[in-house]
C-alpha cells in the first residue's frame, strides 16, 4: 500500500509481504525522546540540542552534544574531536597524530604525573624537589630546584 506520490518527494510505503516500510522520513517519540530517520539527506538523530547524537550516513560521521560539550568522529578523516577553540583535544587515524593545548598522562598533582603543555613547550613529571621540566623555548632542564641549560650542535 502506497499513500502520497512516490515520485514526488512525501510518501509511505508498506510492503505487506515483507514487513517493510519506506518513507523518507520517520520519527519515533517525540521532543527530546525523538529518533528521526531522514530519508532525503541520509541521516538519524536522537535527541535535541545538547544532548543530541547524529549520525549522517553521506558523510561517514556521528555527532554527539554540542559545542564545548561536543564529540565528533569523522570516518571520512579517520578522526575523532572533542570540545571546540583552545579546549579541543583532536585524535587523527590517518597521519596517527593528537593534538591538545595540555596533556596529562596520570592523575593530576601526583608525582608519578607527566604534562605537556603546548602553550608553554614544557613537559614535567615528578613533584617538589624531585620534579623534573625539560623547556623547550629557554632550552633548560630543571631538577628539583637546580636549574641546568644544556646546549648542543650539529656540524655536517
Amino acid at each position: 500500500m502506497t499513500v502520497g506520490n512516490p515520485e514526488g518527494k512525501k510518501f509511505v510505503e508498506l510492503n505487506a509481504t515483507t514487513g517493510g516500510v519506506q518513507a523518507n522520513k520517520v520519527t519515533a517519540g517525540k521532543d527530546d525522546k525523538a529518533v528521526s530517520l531522514n530519508g532525503d539527506d541520509g541521516t538519524i538523530t536522537a535527541g535535541t540540542g545538547a544532548n543530541a547524537v547524529a549520525v549522517n550516513g553521506t558523510k561517514a560521521s556521528i555527532t554527539a552534544g554540542t559545542g564545548a560539550s561536543a564529540v565528533a568522529v569523522d570516518g571520512t578523516k579517520a578522526s575523532i574531536t572533542a570540545g571546540t577553540g583552545d579546549n579541543q583535544v583532536g585524535i587523527n587515524g590517518q597521519n596517527g597524530s593528537v593534538t591538545a593545548k595540555t596533556v596529562t598522562l596520570g592523575k593530576e598533582n601526583s608525582p608519578e604525573t607527566v604534562k605537556m603543555d603546548g602553550t608553554k613547550g614544557t613537559i614535567t613529571t615528578g613533584k617538589d624537589a624531585k620534579a623534573i621540566e625539560v623547556n623547550g623555548p629557554e632550552g633548560t632542564i630543571t631538577l628539583g630546584k637546580k636549574r641546568r641549560r644544556y646546549e648542543s650542535s650539529i656540524e655536517c
